[in-house]
């Protein structure tokens, strides 16, 4: 069996059909709104309706085993749709750089990066971090700016960011 966080899903708008999915999932939600949310089906759960976007792990860091994410008080979640041209590009810098520098911060605990499943592409990152104001601090834009930072800097630009806490239950 898979550790649950090797898979997840995510709903970036909320539809009446996708809520029934919640019940047997750990379910975080946005801090600063109420429309997007990230899914981690429990062990036995059925597969999410089609409004969920499917997403597997790709790379961890620090390496190790991969860390339980409902442990963290928040979690920076950003999905970030690169073009074919840039794809690898940007994913040698999420894995090679960005992850490692951003990790280093304090506050910022682990990463982990998933890709999407299936015929569309994107990338899904999670961030473990002590403190939503973390990713927003001068220190985080920072240590991010590096030359490699500025080839890849164009492809976020078609993103979804947002800090995310878990939801003690689901509504309905």
């Amino acid at each position: 069996m898979q550790p649950p966080w090797t898979r997840l899903h995510a709903l970036w708008e909320r539809s009446g059909a996708a809520i029934d999915d919640l019940a047997a999932a750990t379910v975080f939600q946005e801090v600063d709104g109420d429309t997007s949310l990230l899914l981690v089906p429990g062990e036995d759960a059925p597969t999410p309706s089609e409004a969920w976007v499917p997403f597997a792990l790709r790379y961890g860091y620090p390496e190790g085993p991969v860390p339980e994410p409902a442990s963290a008080p928040y979690l920076l979640v950003v999905r970030v749709v690169a073009t074919d041209a840039d794809r690898d590009e940007f994913r040698r810098w999420l894995d090679e750089e960005h992850c490692g520098l951003q990790v280093s911060l304090p506050g910022v605990n682990w990463y982990l990066g998933y890709e999407q499943v299936g015929t569309e592409h994107s990338f899904l990152n999670l961030w473990g971090v002590d403190d939503p104001a973390v990713p927003n601090s001068d220190a985080w834009s920072r240590i991010r700016d590096t030359p490699w930072w500025a080839r890849v800097a164009h492809v976020p630009a078609n993103s979804d960011r947002g800090v995310y806490r878990r939801r003690a239950a689901p509504d309905r």
